[in-house]
This record gives structure tokens, C-alpha cells and sequence, in this order.
């Protein structure tokens, strides 16, 4: 390369990079913000995007699922107040049983469910309960509600409410783990009638034992189904013995068993 070329590849090269810098210098001194103009606008954008998925995430949407839980539960209950033989249905379809003494196994012999929804029987404890244990892994049942407690007064007479509901609730968490996914419910013991605590002393003390084990339940997350007004409110649906139920108080029963499960539902 002969030093005439050099030289004039020297001065093309310096004119353009003074080109250059007069561009740059008109394009500062009209706006020296424009230069950054399209990325922070940009930038801007994306930020209020972030921000609006943010707060769309960080929006409550319990009181919308509320709103609509309450209107379906509602749905529900009304369907049962319309045709009472609904919650039979429910009972069936959503496979759950009844497990306890000769007041559960009135749900049977009254006609409401057949045995494949009940494992009561006669003069049960809840010492019982392991008894069913191969039969629940057959049925496989989604809901299973406990009805026992008159019988077992007798046994726990010395050691108390307090002994006989912690045993409970280990018979509720055994099942738990017997069958991953079930919901159990321990219901309220049904009282007898006042007229017959000369003959089964113990039995006065079923408020007691109700108020003590609804707590215990709360307190250790065991659902719990409260039908003490339910049998305070209907003497006249007890049996002569005192003890046991005519089969109109049944369907109250079950009603409040379904209704307790749909209210937990939420």
C-alpha cells in the first residue's frame, strides 16, 4: 500500500468519525432523553404487567368461593327439605357408613340404608371398632360416622370422659390410616331420657361427656356431628325403653349428619 492511500484512508476514516459525533451532538442537545425513550417505555410496560399479575394473585378470592359455596350448599339443603329421601341418596352415593351401636344400627332396621352402608350393632363400644377393619377396607367408604357412647359410659365409669375420648380419637386416627383419604365423624352420644337415669345412673352424665368431646374434637381437628337438640327437642320420638328411637326420628338424624358434611365441605 503506497503512502498516498494511507494517507487518504486516514483522513475518510477521521471524517467519518467527525460525521458521527455531530449526529450524536444534535441528537443530545434536541432531547437527551430520547435516546432512552423506547427502552424505558418498554420497560415501563413490562413492570405494570408484573404488577397487575401480582396484585390479581394477591387479590382474596374466598369471599367469590364463599359466595358460591353458600349458594350451592343452599341448593343442596333445600332439595332435602323438599324431597326428605334425597339424604338417603346422598348417604348412598357418596358411600358413607355407619359404625356404632343398637342406635346406629336403627338406621338399618328402620329401612333407610341396606348393611353395606352400617357395621353398628347391638350393645357395641367403641372397643368394637377394630372388629370392622378388614369390612371398611372391602367397603372402602368415604365418609364413616361413629355412633357410639351409651355403652361405653358403663366401661369408663372410673376413668372418665377424659380417658374415653382420647381412646375415641385414637380409633378415628387408626382409621385414618387404615383407609388414606376417608372422613370421620364422631357423632354426639344420643342421650336417653331423664325418666331412665334411676336405672342407668351413668347416663345423666351424657351432656357432660357430649360438651367434653365436641371440644376435644374442635380442639384436635375431628369432626363432629351435634344432635343433642335434635333428641332434646323430640322425646316423643323415643322407643319405650327410653333409650332407643322410633324410625320418624331417623330421617332428623341423617338430615343433620348430611348437612354437618356439607357445611365441612367448604
Amino acid at each position: 500500500m503506497t503512502q498516498e492511500l494511507k494517507n487518504t484512508i486516514k483522513i475518510l476514516v477521521a471524517f467519518f468519525l467527525v460525521v458521527a459525533l455531530c449526529v450524536l451532538a444534535v441528537l443530545l442537545v434536541v432531547n437527551p432523553k430520547d435516546m432512552f425513550h423506547f427502552e424505558k417505555e418498554a420497560s415501563s410496560t413490562a413492570s405494570n404487567g408484573e404488577m397487575y399479575i401480582k396484585m390479581m394473585e394477591a387479590a382474596p378470592t374466598a369471599p367469590i368461593e364463599d359466595m358460591i359455596y353458600t349458594k350451592r350448599r343452599e341448593e343442596i339443603l333445600d332439595q332435602f327439605r323438599q324431597d326428605p329421601n334425597r339424604v338417603w341418596t346422598f348417604i348412598t352415593e357418596s358411600n358413607l357408613v355407619f359404625c356404632g351401636d343398637s342406635r346406629g344400627i336403627g338406621f338399618t332396621v328402620e329401612g333407610y340404608v341396606d348393611y353395606s352402608h352400617n357395621v353398628s350393632n347391638y350393645s357395641r363400644t367403641i372397643y368394637n371398632i377394630p372388629d370392622y377393619y378388614e369390612k371398611f377396607k372391602e367397603l372402602n367408604p368415604h365418609y364413616i360416622v361413629l355412633c357410639y357412647g351409651i355403652n361405653d359410659l358403663g366401661l369408663y365409669q372410673w376413668e372418665g370422659k377424659e380417658k374415653y375420648t382420647e381412646d375415641l380419637a385414637g380409633f378415628v386416627y387408626a382409621l385414618r390410616e387404615l383407609l388414606p383419604g376417608v372422613d370421620v365423624y364422631v357423632n354426639s352420644i344420643p342421650p336417653s331420657l331423664p325418666s331412665e337415669y334411676e336405672r342407668g345412673p351413668a347416663w345423666a352424665l351424657i351432656p357432660e361427656w357430649n360438651e367434653y368431646i365436641k371440644n376435644y374434637c374442635s380442639e384436635h381437628d375431628i369432626h363432629y356431628v351435634d344432635i343433642s337438640d335434635l333428641c332434646d327437642a323430640h322425646p316423643e320420638m323415643y322407643d319405650v325403653d327410653g333409650v332407643h328411637f322410633f324410625s320418624e326420628f331417623y330421617p332428623l338424624w341423617g338430615m343433620r349428619i348430611v348437612t354437618t358434611i356439607i357445611e365441612n365441605e367448604n
